[in-house]
């Protein structure tokens, strides 16, 4: 097992101590299949898939999760009047990304996971999914998510996360180039890390 390979597993094991029901790996083509198929195909009870209705403007809810390509995704559901969350991770991530390295392939799936995991606890807590209306803050969502990421990479005191931190901030600089969406998550983002911090680190 790699460096990565093996805080891969270690993150698929604890969560970062966030209560999360359960991490899958699958096919790229399911991940815009309807949560409910997805979790019959894993054979995971529920009662009800929970789906929340954005608050931003159409602009950004066009551009948001509505791609194939993307890296993972956090559904959410309800088992018993209990909330759950549930991350889907592309399996195919190496394809994704073009790339044949096997390690820089688990140093991105370790990566989007934290982000992926950053979403479970923001829904966990109720700070922009909002279980009584089922509105979410996608812009305020995303961002939580990035700085929940920032923040572990940051923090740890692994001497490999310097790697792993710059290939995220390569990732938000690249979003943010080229996409509305994720420039109004990156000015959310910048009230936590200086923008000259992000771009330091993305050239480390």
């Amino acid at each position: 097992m790699t460096i990565f390979g093996d805080l891969l597993e270690e993150l698929r094991k604890t969560h970062l101590g966030v209560n999360i029901h359960s991490i899958h790996n699958i096919p790229s083509d399911q991940m815009l299949s309807p949560v409910e198929e997805r979790l019959a195909e894993l054979g995971i009870p529920y009662d009800e898939v929970i789906y929340f209705t954005p608050t931003e403007d159409e602009e950004h809810n066009t551009v948001y999760g509505q791609h194939i390509c993307a890296a993972g995704a956090t559904s959410f559901f309800l088992k018993d009047g209990t909330a759950n969350s549930t991350i889907f991770m592309n399996g195919n991530i190496g394809k994704l990304t073009n790339t044949e390295d096997s390690e820089l392939e688990n140093i991105l799936k370790y990566i989007f996971l934290i982000h992926e995991i950053g979403h479970a606890e923001d829904f966990n807590k109720q700070i922009n999914f909002h279980h009584t209306t089922r509105k979410v803050d996608l812009v305020s969502a995303e961002a939580y998510a990035d700085i929940f990421t920032l923040k572990h990479l940051k923090s740890s005191k692994n001497p490999a996360m310097k790697l792993a931190r710059k290939y995220y901030c390569k990732n938000i600089l690249a979003n943010t180039a080229s996409n509305e969406f994720y420039k109004a998550v990156f000015t959310k983002v910048k009230k936590s890390f200086l923008e000259s911090k992000v771009r330091e680190w993305a050239r480390a």
